[in-house]
């Protein structure tokens, strides 16, 4: 396998690459959103004892103290690095192996960053209305494009590295589509990327085959995503400033965070008037409800009741309740 490069090149890249010509600002805000610190160890999950072995073992690095405080603050950029750790040191993966996964993860291509610089910023010129923000962010990128000292400047190429490390192409593609990716790592350590909805050309099948001649590791890197979205120590707003979501949006997220939510259905208005009802599914304790229902069944109205039985016993009782917008 190539260490750095299998299924690598299969992301999505198109969104991206458009929403850093179209909406520059909005774009490189939100990218600049997912190494905020924001987060503590406890957030995480996981004991100072592992975070100080991990840095130890030069695993991560960079995490950002309080002043004057104790406890450490990390990004979600960081948040899901840790879990990744976490779910790889729980399936036995050594050390050494983590680190070539960080390798991998960590890497950017810089002279292919500036290539793909150079063409938004020919695109962005062609643009026909530009904004008075537009044209002063080309001019800056042009600048810095012409001006050695500021290519070889170490911050601005820690800001290119937000951009364009395999780690954060990948995480903001499955935030964007949430398409099944796993990382697999193989018994000599090295990592690729497999999406798995996604077409596999020819020339790159039978180097994905490669991979299933001999013993493997699979993480499903989807599972980060998830349990960030379900953790109960992250505050929603936190995912609202990090995903830039509406007051809206972020009632739905609490919805689909409610402990016994089976379902929630959005329904969108036209014209773009954006959500306008919100049906949930619930599913109620029985013992709890067995009086609505007796009240609800004699008086034969159930539109918006599922009752489930077997052999004449109550299995299942699901309300859905319409909360319009």
């Amino acid at each position: 396998m190539d260490e750095k490069n299998l299924m690598f090149d299969n992301i999505d890249l198109s969104w991206m690459n458009e929403q850093s010509v179209l909406n520059p600002t909005q774009y490189f805000s939100f990218i600049d959103g997912l190494f905020e610190p924001r987060f503590s160890v406890g957030q995480v999950g996981i004991s100072r004892q592992e975070l100080q072995y991990w840095r130890q073992n030069g695993l991560i690095g960079g995490f950002v103290k309080n002043s004057g405080r104790t406890w450490v603050k990390v990004s979600f950029f960081d948040y899901c690095w840790l879990k990744l750790i976490a779910e790889m040191r729980s399936m036995f993966i050594p050390i050494e192996y983590i680190k070539k996964v960080k390798e991998v993860l960590f890497y950017f291509d810089k002279e292919a960053l500036l290539n793909q610089t150079r063409i938004e910023l020919e695109q962005l010129k062609a643009l026909s209305n530009k904004s008075k923000e537009t044209i002063e962010f080309i001019k800056e990128v042009e600048e810095g494009l012409s001006d050695p000292e500021i290519l070889n400047n170490p911050e601005i190429l820690n800001d290119a590295f937000k951009r364009s490390c395999n780690f954060i192409l990948v995480l903001t593609d499955l935030i964007r589509r949430n398409s099944p990716a796993c990382l697999i790592i193989d018994k000599n350590g090295i990592t690729g990327l497999i999406l798995l909805n996604e077409f596999v050309t020819t020339e790159r099948l039978s180097e994905v085959l490669t991979v299933f001649d001999e013993s493997f590791t699979s993480i499903r890197l989807n599972n980060l995503l998830d349990e960030f979205y379900t953790n109960p120590r992250i505050k929603e707003t936190h995912i609202q400033d990090i995903f830039k979501l509406t007051d809206k949006e972020r009632k739905i997220l609490s919805l689909l965070r409610k402990e016994g939510v089976k379902e929630v259905r959005v329904r969108i208005g036209k014209a773009g008037k954006g959500i306008v009802l919100v049906e949930v599914v619930e599913e109620k304790d029985i013992d709890s409800v067995k009086e609505k229902l007796k009240a609800i069944l004699d008086k034969g109205k159930v539109q918006n009741i599922k009752i489930s039985t077997f052999e004449g016993n109550l299995l299942l009782f699901e309300e859905t309740t319409k909360i319009k917008f």
